[in-house]
């Protein structure tokens, strides 16, 4: 069994940006701990995978030799944001 770590900066991301997905990602960790490579790679690296949570991607790191996950980014993949060109 794995143990996972989410790092400040997601932590950080998260408060910042006030995400309420406290459950939803305990149900991703939880699924992690047991099958660490159930989410798709990201460029052809075994290592680094990434899932998604409603409107955000999370990325995360496995460390076989320690029996260790880190999330260790989150970003929105979708936004209504539009940028004002003057």
């Amino acid at each position: 069994m794995y143990k996972v770590i989410v790092s400040a900066e997601v932590s950080m991301f998260l408060l910042e940006n006030r995400m309420r997905i406290k459950d939803e990602l305990q149900e991703k960790i939880n699924v992690l701990k047991e099958n660490p490579r159930l989410y798709p790679v990201i460029h052809n690296n075994d290592i680094v995978r990434s899932f998604y949570i409603s409107s955000l991607a999370f990325s995360y790191i496995i460390d076989d030799n320690n029996k260790l996950i880190t999330i260790t980014e989150a970003e929105f993949i979708k936004s209504s944001l539009k940028l004002k060109v003057k």
